[in-house]
């Protein structure tokens, strides 16, 4: 009965440290894309001569083990047109937009010429834990 009761107090403990990770996580992700979003969101990016103005930041984890050392954070910033667009264009580049506010999560893109763009970053824990987000933008 004592190896049962150790268990039960072991998982207990268990489940609080995770729930401590978890919240650590949330509040690193929520400064690396504050950060992020302040820093980029006047700075236009252009591509295919078209300009494009950034709808959104997220972050992520990456880990592929149970290594509880976290050393990055994976942050995307999801970019739309600007530029005067068709209507047919217009219309599914609204519909991204209100699928992005959903999901946090850009479509696929098949146009020839693309109409959203997501860049993908790797920075480090630290540099965002200082607010020291530096990405290069093309």
């Amino acid at each position: 009965m004592d190896l049962q009761n150790f268990l039960i107090e072991a998982l207990k403990e268990r489940f609080k440290a995770n729930a401590v990770v978890k919240e650590l996580e949330k509040q690193i992700k929520e400064i690396a894309e504050q950060k992020t979003l302040e820093k980029y969101k006047d700075k236009p990016f252009f591509k295919d001569n078209m300009e494009f103005e950034l709808l959104g930041v997220s972050a992520n984890f990456w880990t592929y083990s149970d290594d509880i050392k976290v050393r990055q954070v994976h942050i995307t910033l999801a970019y739309t047109c600007k530029s005067k667009l068709p209507k047919a264009k217009r219309d599914k580049l609204q519909q991204v937009k209100d699928n992005y506010e959903k999901n946090k999560r850009l479509e696929w893109n098949d146009y020839k010429i693309p109409i959203w763009h997501s860049l993908d970053y790797s920075v480090e824990l630290q540099s965002v834990l200082d607010g020291n987000i530096n990405l290069l933008i093309e």
